[in-house]
This record gives C-alpha cells, structure tokens and sequence, in this order.
C-alpha cells in the first residue's frame, strides 16, 4: 500500500504525515518527486493533479486518486478513520467527497502547510519555495522598519 502526495506542497506534507502516523507499518507515504513513476503506471500530470492510492495486495494494484485515494488510505488506518473512509468511498458522501477535494487540491498553495510562508504558485500550478524572493522581502521589510524607527 502506498500513497502517493506532492512534495513540494506544504499542505500536502502536513496532510501525508497525518496519515503516516495512522496507517499500518506495511504502508507507504511517499512524495511522486522521489518514486519511479512510470513502474507505478502512474503519470507525472496525474500526480501532480492529485493524491493516489495505490494498493499492491493481489494479483493487480488497484490504483484510486482524489477523494477516493483519500479514503482508501482511512480505510487502511482502520479503526474509526477507516469508518470515515468508508464513508468518503461510497455514496451519497462521495458526491460531496469529490468536488470538496477538487476545491481543496486547486488551492492547496494556500493552505497553510510547512514552508507555506515561503511559497508560492508557479505558473504551471505547482508549488515552490523560493527563498530569494522571501530573502528579499524580508531584508525590504527589515529596512522599512528602520526608517520608520528613525522617523520616530
């Protein structure tokens, strides 16, 4: 078992660590940037789009993304998680399960996360740090406050 986050989001680190600390030990958490992709049979525009959860258990691994994905991987943590995914993977909750994710995987960059203060939408829709700009920005702020303490 397996799930499958972007590391380069800080929501999405916060939300897979979450999870890591209730999943069973023969589970997985791993951001797509740090795994073969393609033996997965997964595609980089699909995870960068979405959360996956990819169950290895039998013969085929079944593979869900989203919502589903999410849920899946409450129903590995067991317990009354694992009632709540149940609940996320079947109907009438996976109606409202779907385009709540969707809303939340479109502003992630948003949401508060680890490194979220630094970061910032590329145009491609990912997410990066970029520690110049915040560099910049805080000797800028730095300065202001200098001049203002001056003024005073």
């Amino acid at each position: 078992m397996l799930l499958v986050y972007d590391g380069e989001c800080g929501f999405c680190i916060r939300s897979a660590r979450w999870i890591e600390a209730r999943l069973p030990a023969e589970a997985r958490v791993e951001p797509w940037q740090s795994l073969d992709l393609a033996k997965l049979e997964l595609s980089q525009p699909g995870v960068q789009a979405a959360v996956w959860w990819v169950d290895d258990r039998g013969s085929r691994p079944r593979r869900c993304r989203g919502a589903n994905a999410i849920g899946r991987a409450l129903v590995a943590a067991g317990g009354g998680w694992g009632i709540a995914g149940r609940l996320i993977i079947h109907p009438p909750l996976c109606w409202l399960a779907r385009p709540i994710y969707a809303l939340i995987a479109a502003n992630r960059h948003r949401l508060p996360g680890p490194g979220s203060e630094l970061r910032r939408p590329n145009g491609q829709g990912a997410n990066h740090v970029d520690v110049r700009e915040a560099q910049s920005e805080a000797v800028a702020r730095a300065a202001r406050e200098r001049s203002e303490q001056e003024r005073e």
